[in-house]
């Protein structure tokens, strides 16, 4: 399986963005997410070359998308981060390898970000996200620690 980033850069990389989009728009409908605006913002980031979005595919080797990443680069309590919005794979549950093939584009990803910001601005220092799941998996998997703990209360 290979991981594919799909930015207006990669050459050949834009025929996977609809579908993206689309898994995108599914995962945050489930989840109680607002599908409509993340998937026009990623429309919005992809559309204007923007080195804030992070999106990738995983596609097997009939070329079909089993899985992706996305995430933005953006303010959070005043600090720049990479905010990590959803990942999934199809099948069984996200292993190692997604999480090794994941971790390491979204690093690479954020010293693009980090080299393209102008002198003195804030660098991007740490990938968040917010999960349903035991934050214990993301620690043996993928080397995330608990940083913080979010809650919710509805109004």
């Amino acid at each position: 399986m290979e991981m594919v980033r799909v930015h207006r850069d990669v050459k050949g990389a834009t025929k996977y963005l609809e579908g993206a989009v689309a898994r995108i728009a599914s995962m945050s409908e489930r989840h109680g997410g607002d599908a409509a605006w993340l998937s026009q913002h990623v429309w919005n980031l992809f559309a204007s070359r923007s080195p804030l979005l992070g999106l990738w595919v995983r596609v097997d080797r009939d070329d079909e998308i089993v899985g992706h990443l996305v995430a933005t680069a953006q303010s959070w309590d005043g600090e720049s981060v990479a905010w990590v919005h959803q990942a999934e794979n199809d099948g069984p549950p996200l292993g190692r390898d997604f999480w090794d093939q994941g971790v390491a584009e979204l690093n690479r990803w954020v010293r693009e970000i980090n080299a393209s910001l102008p002198s003195g601005a804030p660098q991007v220092r740490r990938l968040l996200f917010s999960t349903p799941h035991d934050p214990k998996f993301f620690e043996r998997r993928a080397g995330f620690t608990v940083y913080r703990h979010l809650l919710e209360r509805r109004v």
